[in-house]
């Protein structure tokens, strides 16, 4: 499936079912991984369509060295899209075989690595109202601890990771509906996404 869609080829890896709720439900130990999509990448300040069941995750983006440690962080909207026809359908393989619902994903300026942005929150808001506020460590105890998970799981499952591998962390805090209007990410020091649902 991946091979398929992704025709201008892989763009990163994702962590997905990062919380342990949702990995219980899905009967899970350990999150997922999943490719993202070259031109599934878009730039801070974008303007996307609205499609039904498209849902916003925040997120960090990261650049790993050779080694597979962190170089430098982003502030990151993961677009994920998982539309399961039946409620049974919703299982780990079917997930998995979905690509984690990879879809799309934006991505801020990326700053030198520093392991103070770990304890960084997020803010996110469509309009006045505020959508989520969550802390970065959310996601796999923070991005460093995050890297090296991803990093080690990639190695074990045989994906690519390289320098200048561009990986997302999973998703902090609320996973919300992606719904018109203009959104703003507040990542603190991290910097800001603006973005526009039409």
């Amino acid at each position: 499936m991946v091979v398929r869609r992704a025709v201008e080829g892989i763009g990163g890896i994702k962590a997905g079912v990062t919380a342990p709720a949702l990995q219980r439900f899905f009967g899970l130990e350990h999150a997922v991984l999943g490719s993202l999509y070259a031109d599934g990448r878009l730039e801070n300040g974008c303007s996307i369509d609205y499609v039904e069941g498209r849902d916003l995750e925040c997120e960090v983006a990261i650049l790993v060295d050779g080694e597979g440690l962190p170089q430098a962080i982003a502030p990151s909207i993961e677009i994920v899209l998982l539309r399961f026809a039946r409620t049974e359908d919703a299982s780990a393989a079917n997930l998995v075989s979905a690509n984690v619902g990879a879809d799309a994903y934006i991505v801020g300026e990326f700053v030198d690595w520093d392991p103070a942005f770990n304890a960084l929150q997020v803010e996110l808001r469509r309009g006045d109202e505020r959508l989520n506020q969550a802390s970065l460590e959310d996601a796999l105890g923070g991005p460093e601890s995050g890297t090296r998970w991803i990093v080690g799981e990639a190695q074990r499952r045989g994906f690519a990771c390289e320098e200048g591998t561009l990986l997302l962390g999973g998703a902090c805090g609320t996973v919300v509906p992606a719904e018109p209007g203009h959104c703003t990410a507040d990542y603190g020091p991290l910097g800001r996404l603006d973005f526009e649902i039409r």
